[in-house]
């Protein structure tokens, strides 16, 4: 059997009606991610695992040519997000509490 694990997300936004440009002001998680050996590198993976997520969702962007080809297939052409630039909103509670365990 594999390993499974449960968890959610949650952010609290603002948006500029005018530009759509959103600013991310808290950022949370709750992982249940079992019995925590190292507290700081748990943290900095969750952390890393985030600022990936938001780094695909606001800084990427695939551009085809009109042949169809793709033109930014490298990490070379876009910007990358980092869990330091996003440390000071994200919240991290692991694991879960028992009540989130038994909903």
């Amino acid at each position: 059997m594999g390993a499974t694990a449960n968890g959610v997300h949650a952010m609290i936004i603002e948006m500029d009606p005018k530009t759509f440009e959103l600013k991310i002001l808290k950022y949370v998680v709750v992982h249940d991610c079992g019995t925590v050996i190292n507290p700081m590198i748990l943290a900095g993976q969750i952390h890393g695992g985030v600022a990936q997520g938001i780094g695909n969702a606001f800084y990427e962007k695939l551009i085809f040519d009109a042949e169809g080809q793709l033109t930014n297939d490298s990490t070379a052409e876009f910007l990358r997000a980092y869990g330091q630039a996003f440390a000071q909103w994200i919240e991290t509670i692991a694991p879960a509490p028992a009540a989130a365990k038994a909903a």
